[in-house]
């Protein structure tokens, strides 16, 4: 835990600098958590596992309607934990591969990750 902090403290100054923003101007308005997939959490089942201070916390959830982000053909990778409203909100990212396909056969595109170079159709 107190290495997400860190991380996401070098993370936000990182951001500033290379946006050519002054480092004073870093402010954490929110309290967030960084959770490392199969490190810092886990999900079998109907249970959100994660690491806290107090021990290791076993959390029941319902996949209704979600059930296909859990076949095992999606991957989990790391999860921001964010208490927000009075309310505490897990925001799980997930990827999973497809076949590579020809340009000629898009025919609607919503978005580019020009990071990862990958079309999001």
């Amino acid at each position: 835990m107190a290495q997400s902090c860190m991380k996401t403290a070098i993370a936000k100054y990182k951001t500033n600098k290379f946006n050519g923003h002054n480092f004073a101007l870093v402010n954490f308005k929110k309290l967030e958590y960084d959770l490392v997939w199969n490190r810092d959490y886990s999900i079998a089942k109907d249970v959100f596992s994660m690491n806290s201070l107090q021990g290791r916390l076993k959390i029941s959830f319902e996949t209704k309607g979600m059930e296909h982000y859990f076949d095992n053909s999606y991957k989990f990778v790391t999860a921001k934990l964010v208490y927000k409203y009075n309310k505490y909100f897990l925001h799980i990212p997930m990827t999973k591969e497809f076949e590579q396909t020809s340009i000629l056969k898009i025919d609607k595109i919503v978005g580019i990750d020009l990071v990862g170079v990958r079309l999001s159709i």
